[in-house]
């Protein structure tokens, strides 16, 4: 982020002074955490519980793509986004906005989510859920680069190279157990960006897709992964349209989806085995072949 977006996050003049006079807070800030000013420095307070994040959420269109700042979100008035590895919870404050409908945001880093709870008392329709989606519930160490990153993944493996190191524990869930909480809810758009765990998220969410055929927007960024996550939604009856280099718009289409089980065979007739006759065995006197 730089200064010019940043104070143009601002609703008023007034606000952008108020910015403007604490810049010098953050820098200090910053540099005493090892932490850029314009990342998380996003904590601190402007109105009441509302930091500077907050103020972005009000217009969040210059922090987003291009390809999701000018989608037309009008269809999914009435129902659910989730943003899942929300990070700062942009895309879904914008869906917010868009349709005044609800978006439940998934991030795993404890840190970021604070920050999230914070604001979202203060914007209606912004769910944080503390914690991320996966195949498996439960505890999860997750690694990042620093314990301010706005970077982190539950695949150290993945970022070795970039001095990941655990940064503590989250909470995970399934997507179809979550949805167990929401049974009235209809979901019509979900976003993953969860550097490398995509395909994790699809299987533990297979019946809720199933279910809902929401639209689900998805990044990809290292070889194999696109194919693995193309694999699971072509089986549940998806179509795909790419939307820049790294992501892409996984469509439902009317054909029914591929039976994932497989077709039990006719058992085979057995044939009569007819007994074979044999001789009737001789007694033999062991001694006699001695002789």
């Amino acid at each position: 982020m730089n200064l010019s977006s940043y104070l143009n996050s601002a609703e008023t003049v007034s606000n952008q002074v108020l910015f403007l006079i604490q810049l010098p807070l953050l820098y200090i800030q910053s540099r005493m955490q090892n932490r850029g000013v314009f990342t998380l420095d996003l904590f601190l307070p402007i109105r009441g519980k509302k930091t500077v994040l907050g103020f972005m959420w009000e217009k969040p269109q210059p922090f987003l793509p291009e390809w999701f700042a000018k989608m037309d979100l009008s269809s999914y008035e009435g129902k659910a986004f989730l943003d899942v590895g929300a990070n700062l919870a942009l895309f879904g404050a914008h869906f917010v906005n868009q349709t005044n409908g609800n978006a439940h945001c998934f991030e795993i880093s404890p840190i970021i989510n604070s920050l999230l709870e914070k604001n979202a008392t203060t914007k209606k329709g912004m769910i944080i859920v503390g914690g991320g989606l996966s195949n498996e519930s439960g505890k999860a160490t997750y690694y990042s680069d620093h314990p301010y990153s706005m970077m982190g993944t539950l695949r150290s493996e993945r970022y070795a190279d970039k001095g990941f190191t655990s940064a503590g524990e989250t909470n995970l869930f399934t997507l179809d157990e979550y949805m167990k909480k929401f049974p009235e809810l209809t979901i019509g758009l979900i976003k993953i960006d969860v550097e490398g765990n995509e395909e994790n998220v699809l299987k533990g969410g297979l019946k809720t897709i199933v279910k809902h055929k929401p639209v689900i927007l998805f990044e990809t960024n290292r070889p194999g992964d696109f194919e693995k996550c193309e694999k699971i939604l072509k089986l549940l009856g998806y179509a795909f349209e790419p939307l820049d280099a790294t992501n892409c718009r996984a469509v439902p289409t009317k054909t029914k989806p591929k039976p994932t089980t497989k077709k039990k065979r006719k058992p085979i007739a057995k044939k009569e085995v007819k007994p074979i006759a044999r001789k009737p065995l001789i007694a033999i006197d062991p001694l006699s072949t001695l002789e």
